[in-house]
């Protein structure tokens, strides 16, 4: 419940930032300062983006160089009005894998007109569940995404790097 309480948490947060008119305006010097400013409160130093819809990034709240992601699933399925995390993926900047969260932005007339987006590394998943953990000996705890890949085991890291999915 810890995990999906930590998730669940992200994804409200992106879901009312998704709202803020300071975003809705798309205009990259605005968005850049807000999200910036409101990084502190999204928990970790993980990025936030915000992106338009051709999937180019027009602001980052880590001044790290803006991609386009308009090939990624994540931000596809933002624009089919479909908020969602991702798979792992290696992240360009930081050669980490992380879950890139995705929410659409709408304009007044209810289009969509950008989107609002996270990563959250799997370095900082593993750390909670090492806190877990260690609250808590004598559990075993490995998680796995749809494809039955392992974000967290606990016994073969390697698999989780490796993105390979687990025999048993």
């Amino acid at each position: 419940s810890d995990i999906g309480l930590f998730l669940m948490t992200k994804k409200n947060f992106l879901l009312a930032l998704s709202k803020k008119e300071e975003l809705q305006a798309m205009i990259p010097g605005t968005t850049k300062q807000y999200i910036t400013q409101i990084q502190p409160f999204y928990g970790s130093a993980d990025p936030l983006f915000v992106a338009d819809t051709t999937g180019a990034q027009i602001s980052r709240s880590d001044g790290v160089q803006l991609v386009n992601i308009s090939e990624q699933d994540y931000f596809k399925e933002a624009l089919q009005k479909t908020a969602s995390f991702s798979i792992p993926v290696q992240s360009k900047d930081a050669n980490k894998l992380s879950i890139m969260g995705a929410f659409p932005i709408y304009s007044a007339n209810n289009k969509i007109i950008g989107v609002i987006g996270a990563s959250l590394s799997i370095e900082n998943l593993q750390n909670l569940i090492e806190q877990i953990l260690s609250q808590n000996p004598g559990y075993s705890i490995t998680v796995l995404d749809k494809d039955t890949i392992p974000l967290y085991n606990q016994f073969n890291s390697s698999s989780v790097e490796n993105r390979t999915a687990l025999c048993e």
